[in-house]
C-alpha cells in the first residue's frame, strides 16, 4: 500500500499528510461507506491535527456522511462512542506515539476497531481512483457536536467490573498521562471506583513537553521511586494519544507490554479453562509458556492493530489480544487498546491475587533488546531482501517471514528484522533467556542492518 502503514496514514503535514490528502481520504472513506451513514471524528492534542480535522470534516460531509464531532479525545474513546451510538465508523486524527512534528489519520469500522489491512487497501484504491462520488448540495451530511464522551466512556467500562469490590480496596494509583487528553476521563473513572490518583504530565499538549509522545521503559524511570516512597498500589503510564500503556508495580518495577499482556492472558485462560490469544510476531516467547501452562493456544499476526483486529474478527472466540507496545484488547470491550479498561482489569487482578507478579511467578525470565536504525522508506524492501540473504550467518533453525524476517535459534533465542510501517526506521527485536546472549545478538544484528543501509545509500 502507498498510503497506509502499520497503523493508519502518518507523516509530516508539509510532506506526506496534507489538508488536501485528509479531505480526499475522508471523501474516500465516505465512498467506502457508500455515501450514507453516521460517523464520529476525534483528534489528539497535536497542533497540526486541528488543520487536518477541518479538512476531514469537509471530505466526510461532501461524501454524504453525518458527523458526530468529538473534538479532542484519547483515541480509545472513539471506538467506545462508535459502539455506544451504533455508528457506521469513525476517523481519528492522530499520530499516536510518534514525535510531535508528525500527524496522521486512523479509520475505524462499525465493529469498533481499525479497518483491517484488506479494508485499508480498498480505501486506498478508492483514493487513487477517478470515480470518487460527491453528493448533491441537498444531500450533504451534517455536523453535530457531542459533549457526553466522558460519561459514555466511563459507563461503558464500569459495566464489565465489580465496582463495589474495587471500591472496597481504596487503591492508590499514579498516572503519567503523557500530556494526552485522558485527564478528565481517568479522573471520572477513578472517582467512580474510589481510587485515589496522583497524576503527572496531565496538561494536554501537542508538543508533549513531559517525556515525549512515545512510551518506553527507559523514559518511565522517574515513576519507580514515587511508587515506593509514596506507597502506591500500581502505576500506569500512557503514550501521546492514550492507546498504549505500561504498568508499574508497587515496588517500582516497570512491566513491559509483553509481561503485562502475558499476565492478562494467563488470567483469561485460567478463568475460561482454555482459549485463544492473539498477538503479533514480535511478542515474547513468554506468551507461549503461559499458553502451554493454561491449556491455551496462540495465533501470531503481523505487527499493528489492523492485523490484530482482522484476526479477532476471524477468530471470534479469541479471549484476548495484545501488543508488546502496550496495547491490550479484550474483544468484549472494544477492538482496540484501552488503558482505562486495562487499569480496571489490573485492579481486579490485585483484588484477587494481591500482587501483580503472583500470576507469573513460575515462568522463566526473558531478556529483550529493541533497536531502531534510521532507514529511508524507499530502500526498506531492498534492506529486508539483503537481510534474508544474510540470515544463514545466524545459524537459524527456522525463519518466519510473517512480517519482516524472524530468525529462531537453537537455544530458543530469536531475532526479528522489520521495516517500520509508521516511521523511516528499520527495527530490530532480540530476545533470549540469557542477557549477554541477547546483547551479543543485538550487536551483530545492528551491524548487519547498518552495513546494508550504508551500502544502499552511498
Amino acid at each position: 500500500m502507498k498510503l497506509f502503514g502499520t497503523s493508519g496514514v502518518r507523516g509530516r503535514i508539509s510532506e506526506k499528510v496534507t489538508p488536501e490528502l485528509a479531505s480526499r481520504l475522508s471523501l474516500s472513506f465516505a465512498n467506502f461507506l457508500e455515501c450514507s451513514g453516521n460517523v464520529a471524528v476525534g483528534m489528539d492534542t497535536r497542533i497540526q491535527s486541528k488543520v487536518l480535522y477541518h479538512s476531514c470534516l469537509s471530505g466526510l460531509i461532501m461524501g454524504g456522511l453525518n458527523v458526530i464531532d468529538l473534538g479532542v479525545i484519547p483515541t480509545p474513546v472513539l471506538p467506545h462512542i462508535i459502539k455506544f451510538l451504533k455508528l457506521n465508523g469513525g476517523v481519528m486524527l492522530t499520530a499516536s506515539h510518534t514525535p510531535p512534528q508528525y500527524c496522521g489519520m486512523l479509520f475505524f469500522g462499525d465493529y469498533g476497531g481499525e479497518l483491517t489491512p484488506n479494508e485499508c487497501l480498498k480505501l486506498e484504491k478508492l483514493f487513487f481512483s477517478n470515480s470518487l462520488r460527491t453528493v448533491n448540495w441537498n444531500e450533504l451530511g451534517y455536523i453535530e457536536h457531542f459533549d457526553n464522551a466522558v460519561e459514555i466512556y466511563v459507563q461503558s467500562i464500569l459495566a464489565s467490573f465489580n465496582v463495589k469490590q474495587i471500591r472496597s480496596k481504596g487503591f492508590k494509583v499514579i498516572l503519567d498521562l503523557c500530556n494526552s487528553p485522558y485527564g478528565q476521563f481517568f479522573s471520572e473513572l477513578a472517582a467512580r471506583l474510589g481510587v485515589h490518583i496522583f497524576t503527572l504530565n496531565d496538561m494536554p499538549s501537542g508538543i508533549f513537553p513531559g517525556r515525549g509522545a512515545n512510551l518506553k521503559i527507559e523514559s518511565l524511570k522517574h515513576l519507580s521511586p514515587l511508587m515506593v516512597n509514596l506507597d502506591f498500589d500500581v502505576g500506569l503510564a500512557l503514550d501521546g494519544d492514550g492507546d498504549r500503556c505500561f504498568f508499574i508495580d508497587s515496588e517500582g518495577n516497570i512491566l513491559s507490554g509483553d509481561v503485562a499482556g502475558s499476565i492478562f492472558a494467563s488470567v483469561e485462560l485460567y478463568n475460561h479453562g482454555s482459549g485463544l490469544i492473539i498477538c503479533p510476531i514480535n511478542t515474547s516467547r513468554l506468551i507461549l509458556d503461559v499458553a502451554s501452562k493454561f491449556n491455551g493456544s496462540v495465533k501470531f499476526t503481523r505487527v499493528g492493530p489492523p492485523a490484530i483486529i482482522e484476526a479477532l474478527r476471524i477468530f471470534q472466540k479469541a479471549l484476548f489480544a495484545f501488543e508488546e507496545s502496550g496495547k491490550y484488547i479484550w474483544p468484549t470491550n472494544i477492538l482496540y487498546g484501552d488503558p482505562g479498561f486495562a487499569l480496571c482489569k489490573m485492579l481486579q487482578l490485585l483484588c484477587k491475587y494481591n500482587s501483580i507478579w503472583n500470576v507469573l511467578s513460575d515462568f522463566p525470565r526473558y531478556f529483550q533488546v529493541k533497536l531502531s536504525v534510521p532507514c529511508p522508506d524507499k530502500i526498506k524492501v531492498k534492506v529486508l531482501s539483503s537481510i534474508m540473504h544474510a540470515a544463514s550467518t545466524f545459524n537459524p533453525v527456522e525463519t518466519v517471514a510473517v512480517d519482516g524476517l524472524k530468525i529462531h535459534l537453537a537455544d530458543e533465542s530469536w531475532i526479528l528484522f522489520r521495516p517500520s510501517g509508521t516511521e523511516p526506521v528499520f527495527r530490530i527485536f532480540v530476545e533470549s533467556t540469557n542477557k549477554e546472549v541477547a546483547e551479543q545478538l543485538a550487536s551483530k544484528a545492528l551491524t548487519l542492518v547498518e552495513t546494508i543501509i550504508s551500502s544502499l545509500t552511498e
